[in-house]
């Protein structure tokens, strides 16, 4: 009898919750329309890895593979919009203006002193694209960097296209009043 009722309960504590997660699997959020895309990321560059749980190999988009630290300095949560700038002397090749946040702008200047000799990765959709240095901003208020490609004109253009709802997507709560 016993055994019925805590059955009887069990199942009922647990209905509302399969609902739940019924109704979390149809939120926007996880629609595959809705996922990032073209998601950019820089890292640092590993010459010789040691810290296994720190640093991971990376396919690139040449069939290679790269070292770099796992975790990123820029993403695409910091980035609010991307301009494509036509390269002088490359036509079909372009450089990426980045509009970043706040926080994504005082990386970035910690960035460019700490690493203003050294080659960091761009990483596009988690697959290494290219080395590149990053260029100084001096103040704050500089909303727009420059990351020096050469970028293609498909990558760029996608970068272009979902920087806006990248942004939106890894930051949900930008803009709520709670």
């Amino acid at each position: 009898m016993y055994k019925r009722i805590i059955f009887v309960l069990a199942f009922a504590i647990m209905l509302p919750g399969c609902e739940t997660i019924k109704d979390a699997m149809t939120d926007d959020r996880m629609k595959e329309e809705n996922q990032p895309k073209y998601v950019i990321s820089t890292h640092q560059l590993v010459k010789y890895p040691r810290a296994n749980k720190l640093e991971i190999k990376v396919p690139a988009y040449d069939g290679r593979s790269v070292w770099i630290v796992k975790t990123p300095f820029i993403h695409s949560r910091h980035i609010e919009e991307v301009q494509m700038v036509p390269r002088a002397n490359e036509p079909n090749f372009y450089d990426l203006k980045l509009k970043l946040t706040r926080r994504g702008r005082l990386i970035w200047m910690q960035m460019s002193v700490q690493f203003r000799h050294e080659d960091l990765a761009l990483l596009i959709d988690g697959m290494f694209y290219r080395v590149f240095r990053p260029g100084k901003i001096t103040t704050e208020e500089d909303t727009w960097v420059l990351l020096e490609g050469p970028v293609d004109y498909s990558s760029a253009q996608g970068a272009v296209k979902n920087a806006k709802k990248n942004y939106e997507f890894f930051n949900p709560d930008e803009g709520k009043w709670w």
